[in-house]
């Protein structure tokens, strides 16, 4: 079957959304090393930090910028679904997995508050909860509605300004708030520079890939090194993260389907492997014997070789609560209303039946 120019241009984004949850189901393996008795678990927490740090400018950033992409079309052409898809939809699943994740894994402080309910209410209120990533999808939605008639160098000028505040005040900022900060130019320029990102992607070439990835490895480290976020340098491994994608789509198409089937499923991977993996850490710190947690390298790879387990994981999960009617926790309830000529049927037709009777 042919498939289409169009089919082909969603060919990197699908790759390259598939490529950051993996990334990111690998970067909330941090906080969970702690939990389990390593032999060198200062070695291993100082070296995945800075793997974790290295890695950033390319994992949000891109996600988000695939995600404007993605949404470019119904926000420029909106359709009738498209403020409950683009705003109300990431809104209540921020506030539902917020709540849930608050109690379940709490990264809050419990000291600071006197009950649960005030923890909750400070995670969710404050961006602290780790589904941020849904309220900033619903955030950068009305940012792009309050700035479509501006011309496009302003509104990204405006989003320079975002990121810069961000990286300023990321100490000072509760929770999430300077990475929604900084990664609002991203989520724009999918939105309002579609077509030139998808000719971008297009020109892609090895050299220009490989270039572009030494200039991200060189901005990483300097990143890494003072501790501190800069904006060119996620723009540049962006820049990366698009051209190698679509080197992938074109040059080893055989990923495509399978990446495009993960893609499609980031959701509920997303929500549900927070709670996973501090329950597969507890068992690794319970079952595992010491010789294993003894060895440097096992330590070391076990988070990349659970990757395809804790998403494997996930989707069954998901799976299952869609069959047990939980399809509320991954979706907005539809609420069904009767209207009017409904409601005046249903009458016509208790009094015909009365008649009948009668």
């Amino acid at each position: 079957m042919e498939i289409s120019h169009a089919n082909r241009q969603l060919d990197w984004p699908n790759v390259a959304k598939a490529g950051c949850i993996i990334l990111v189901v690998i970067m909330h393996w941090q906080p969970h090393f702690a939990e389990i008795p390593w032999t060198h678990t200062e070695s291993y927490e100082a070296l995945w930090y800075i793997l974790n740090e290295f890695l950033r400018p390319v994992r949000m950033p891109l996600f988000f910028l695939v995600s404007g992409l993605l949404a470019s079309e119904s926000i420029l052409r909106p359709k009738a679904t498209t403020r409950r898809k683009r705003l109300y939809k990431p809104l209540y699943l921020y506030v539902i997995w917020g709540l849930i994740t608050a109690i379940a894994t709490p990264v809050v402080s419990t000291q600071a508050f006197d009950t649960i309910f005030a923890r909750v209410l400070a995670e969710v209120s404050m961006l602290v909860a780790l589904s941020w990533y849904l309220a900033a999808l619903a955030i950068y939605y009305v940012l792009s509605k309050m700035t479509l008639k501006l011309p496009v160098m302003a509104v990204l000028a405006g989003c320079v300004l975002l990121s810069i505040v961000g990286t300023i005040c990321q100490d000072a900022l509760p929770g999430q708030q300077h990475k929604i900060l900084r990664c609002a130019i991203f989520f724009m320029a999918g939105v309002r520079l579609k077509s030139q990102i998808l000719a971008f992607a297009h020109r892609a070439t090895a050299k220009r890939t490989a270039l572009l990835g030494l200039a991200f490895a060189v901005g990483a480290i300097m990143s890494v090194a003072n501790d501190t976020y800069f904006l060119p340098v996620d723009i540049i491994a962006t820049a990366f993260g698009i051209q190698f994608s679509q080197m992938v789509a074109t040059r080893m198409p055989r990923l495509v389907p399978s990446s495009t089937w993960l893609a499609h499923r980031t959701l509920p991977i997303y929500l549900i492997h927070f709670l996973i993996l501090p329950v597969i850490a507890a068992a690794i710190a319970l079952l595992a014997p010491q010789a294993l947690l003894g060895n440097f390298w096992f330590g070391m790879i076990v988070p990349v070789m659970l990757v395809p387990p804790i998403i494997a994981t996930s989707l069954v999960a998901h799976r299952l609560l869609l069959a047990g009617k939980c399809d509320w926790l991954f979706d907005l309830p539809v609420l069904k209303r009767i209207v009017p000529d409904e409601i005046a049927m249903d009458l016509y037709n208790q009094d015909s039946a009365i008649a009948v009777q009668n």
